[in-house]
């Protein structure tokens, strides 16, 4: 092995190109790395993309092996973290067990984490009992990963445990921790232990607010979510806008959102467009186009989810044309339709059965260059069969490449209503070629369609 050291700082520092230049180095036959250098390289790799990520560790590995390094903990610690992001979580074990009796609380979250990150909930509970068989005790980190695998399976006897485990090496009162705790109780359907562990935690912050509040909304306590809402502003603590959007997004009565939209008003949080996006869909599911109006003419900068959003609205509240006029103003003011927004106007022509703004919208969809995905096929074929051109609707169904169940069943609803019943039995006959299972509104259809055949004598 070479003795010669080589660790030049700028390198490290330059993290864009360091990976580069030890690749082009090693290629020189450049003796040893130092212990600085090959962290800052393993650092710079780790903030790569995942193909560069996974092919640049593996060679600085390679190098580490090669000159006896790789029982480094610290060193160790950082593969691990590159390998589980890189989805190579057997590697990442390799790396874990071959550091042996060094190995320190930053290896043990490294894997932990990696075992989350990768969807291995259940790899973590037995890595954490191995931890404390060890006599090793778990810090803050290591806790909140593994409450967030109990959170993503909903394991509320593994969270019990979690949490006297928590309790007994005194972290009940740790904001990080609480939080996680609070998170997993919610998610769980266990607002009264969410809650008994909110009170616990010492310093509060707005994550906690956050989540318990949300928590309620969640499972329909909307009364205890606004009622969390108005204890917090006593406590001189602000909302901030995820409070509001978590409450909005769950409010399920007139009622609430009406205290809900006082309780913004008050917070001056009204002008902040995606809170103001979310009270528009709000008040529109219930049917409060007015109310929805009043919200987006009062937003100071109305961006495209606004606009569309308020197009959904009056289209879903028979209000078609209200749908159109949005449309045609917001390219007036120069903003550019998505395919949502195509979906939703293209749906509200064929609502309002009106052919000129149909044929003008569809034009401007092909002039965009937009490619049409099932959401906009469906809506034209829908809308093509209600102003009455089933030539239009069957040239736009065959020539989707990708059909779900709604664009067979619009179309062959389309013949049925048209007393086309032999081409939507054909039709019916094509769907089943290709695996499409019908439902109760097709197998209606299927029915209307062979009554219209079949006359008795």
């Amino acid at each position: 092995m070479s003795s010669s050291v080589w660790a030049p700082e700028s390198l490290v520092k330059k993290s864009g190109n360091s990976v580069e230049s030890f690749i082009r180095m090693q290629k020189k036959h450049v003796g040893m790395v130092s212990n600085p250098t090959v962290v800052g390289l393993l650092k710079a790799c780790n903030s790569n993309t995942y193909s560069d990520s996974i092919i640049q560790g593996r060679l600085i590995h390679g190098k580490i092996i090669e000159e006896g390094r790789e029982f480094d903990v610290y060193i160790g610690s950082i593969l691990i973290d590159i390998y589980s992001k890189s989805q190579c979580v057997t590697d990442a074990e390799f790396v874990f067990r071959g550091l042996g009796s060094r190995k320190n609380l930053i290896s043990w979250g490294a894997l932990i984490n990696g075992y989350v990150r990768n969807g291995q909930e259940m790899r973590v509970f037995k890595l954490l009992d191995e931890m404390i068989q060890e006599g090793i005790q778990p810090n803050e980190p290591i806790l909140v990963s593994s409450l967030k695998a109990c959170g993503n399976l909903r394991l509320l006897k593994q969270s019990r445990k979690l949490h006297d485990l928590i309790f007994k090496i005194d972290l009940s009162s740790n904001v990080g921790v609480g939080n996680k705790l609070i998170d997993v109780y919610a998610k769980c359907g266990f607002l009264s232990e969410a809650y008994k562990v909110f009170e616990q935690i010492s310093r509060r912050d707005i994550i906690s607010w956050n989540i318990i509040i949300q928590g309620y909304a969640r499972h329909g306590h909307y009364l205890h979510s606004l009622k969390m809402l108005e204890r917090m502003r006593k406590e001189d603590l602000p909302p901030d806008k995820v409070t509001f959007l978590g409450i909005i997004r769950a409010c399920c009565s007139f009622g609430h959102a009406k205290l809900l939209h006082d309780c913004i008003l008050r917070s001056r949080l009204i002008s902040d467009v995606e809170v103001g996006n979310a009270l528009i869909n709000m008040y529109a599911h219930y049917g409060r186009l007015e109310d929805a109006r009043k919200v987006f003419d009062n937003l100071p900068n109305q961006d495209l989810v606004s606009w569309t959003t308020l197009m959904v609205g009056f289209s879903h509240n028979d209000n078609p044309l209200g749908a159109i006029d949005l449309f045609w103003k917001m390219l007036q003011k120069g903003i550019e339709p998505n395919r949502i927004t195509f979906s939703c106007i293209l749906h509200a022509c064929g609502k309002a059965r009106c052919f000129i703004h149909f044929h003008l919208i569809h034009d401007f969809l092909i002039r965009s260059g937009i490619q049409p995905d099932i959401a906009i096929g469906n809506a034209l074929i829908y809308s093509y069969l209600n102003c009455g051109s089933l030539k239009g609707a069957r040239k736009i169904f065959d020539r989707m490449s990708d059909k779900n169940l709604v664009s067979w069943t619009t179309m062959i609803i389309g013949y049925a209503n048209h007393e086309r019943s032999l081409h939507a039995l054909e039709l019916i006959q094509d769907m089943q070629k290709v695996n499409i299972v019908p439902d109760e509104i097709m197998f209606s259809c299927i029915l209307r369609a062979c009554d219209t055949i079949y006359t008795p004598c």
